[in-house]
């Protein structure tokens, strides 16, 4: 299980996120138009940490989900 609680993990998430990001900018990252991947991570906003940023919710409650933004970014991480 990945527990998010850890910070190794966090910083780990964090660097993904930004391997991400530039993988993104340069159209290295595949996308056939999954509508529900690309809602996801419209959701996902910018969060601040020690190393960088991350994503998460825009707030803890919100119904807006995220779950596939933090799938894309996790499956670069194999």
């Amino acid at each position: 299980m990945w527990d998010m609680r850890d910070r190794r993990r966090q910083q780990t998430f964090t660097e993904a996120v930004d391997r991400f990001y530039r993988d993104v900018l340069e159209r290295q990252v595949p996308h056939d138009g999954h509508r529900e991947l690309r809602q996801h991570i419209a959701n996902a906003r910018r969060r601040t940490n020690q190393w960088g940023y991350s994503i998460g919710k825009e707030h803890r409650e919100s119904a807006r989900k995220v779950d596939l933004a933090v799938c894309a970014i996790g499956a670069r991480m194999l």
